[in-house]
């Protein structure tokens, strides 16, 4: 098999090039989006389509419409095994995703602003833009990471490995930890996790245990239910979410979702999280509208520290 690049994107338009049309071209993102929307039954635009191809989109498609895209090609997901994520995929991922208040996502201007306060060193705005296209060469120092990191309120530990919400049951794990932080953005340790479990169901529960169920050290490991239960809950999520299945993805969307607006509302947008409950929408945009509701609590947060001159 032909070695191709790495990435989602890269796969994905590799595919494109190489599996064309009846009349020897390429498929065009309406034709790609109309097969898709045949086979899911979802709402997927053409433009949605392109900025998945163009590495634009900064998330991966739910499991159903990533197979159907894949078998407009007639692939499977088998052809997206091992792929990786870049450096700067991963931030430009964290930049789609993290958004201002007002549903933009921050310039590059306002980035290299923040690191240059946070960090009393000169930082243009083309020197950021280089770190996000992968331009750069090479990771930019630890303390200019960082900041960059913390202009979406992040740290170091994104760039870890973030799991796979529709992965083997060690990815799930691994995108829980990266997803659910203790409130200074921190992830959990496996100690926490094991304490929680322990207290829980009252049955032995170490850090090791944990740990290799994060990193796949022993395949014979299988969590008795009520571990499984208290594992999930310890998150915040249903059990439902360890199982591969349609139902699964569906409700930790949900479980999210309710989350952050459960979070809003308890910093004083009781108003807004009512109306976002009353407007119709698409189960599958459920993510999006969750990253929305966050970017609103974080400047709800920084406008409250402001008037209190914190």
């Amino acid at each position: 098999m032909t070695e191709i690049a790495g990435t989602l994107a890269e796969r994905l338009s590799h595919l494109r090039a190489t599996k064309l049309g009846r009349g020897g071209s390429m498929l065009t993102f309406a034709e790609i989006a109309a097969d898709v929307r045949e086979t899911t039954g979802q709402v997927v635009r053409e433009d949605y389509i392109r900025r998945l191809f163009s590495g634009e989109l900064g998330r991966r498609p739910p499991r159903q419409r990533l197979e159907a895209i894949l078998g407009v090609f007639g692939e499977t997901l088998d052809y997206l095994d091992d792929v990786t994520v870049t450096f700067d995929e991963k931030l430009r991922q964290l930049r789609a995703a993290r958004l201002r208040a007002d549903g933009a996502m921050l310039t590059f201007a306002e980035v290299a602003d923040h690191v240059r306060t946070k960090t009393g060193q000169a930082v243009s705005e083309d020197y950021i833009r280089r770190v996000f296209a992968g331009e750069l060469g090479r990771k930019p120092p630890r303390d200019k990471l960082e900041a960059i990191l913390g202009a979406f309120d992040e740290t170091l530990d994104y760039l870890e490995d973030r799991g796979d919400p529709n992965g083997t049951f060690a990815q799930k794990m691994k995108h829980l930890l990266f997803t659910y932080r203790q409130p200074d953005r921190r992830m959990f340790t496996r100690e926490q996790i094991a304490t929680y479990v322990r207290e829980t169901t009252g049955r032995s529960c170490d850090a090791a245990w944990i740990s290799a169920l994060i990193n796949d050290h022993d395949e014979s490991l299988n969590p008795a239910a009520d571990k499984l239960q208290a594992i999930a809950g310890f998150f915040g999520v249903s059990p439902v979410f360890f199982f591969s299945d349609s139902a699964s993805r569906a409700v930790q969307a949900e479980s999210e979702f309710v989350r952050a607006l459960g979070e809003l509302q308890a910093v004083g947008g009781t108003i807004a999280a009512t109306r976002i409950l009353t407007e119709e929408f698409d189960p599958a945009d459920l993510p999006k509208l969750t990253a929305g509701i966050r970017a609103a609590i974080k400047a709800i947060v920084e406008h409250g520290e402001q008037e209190q001159g914190v």
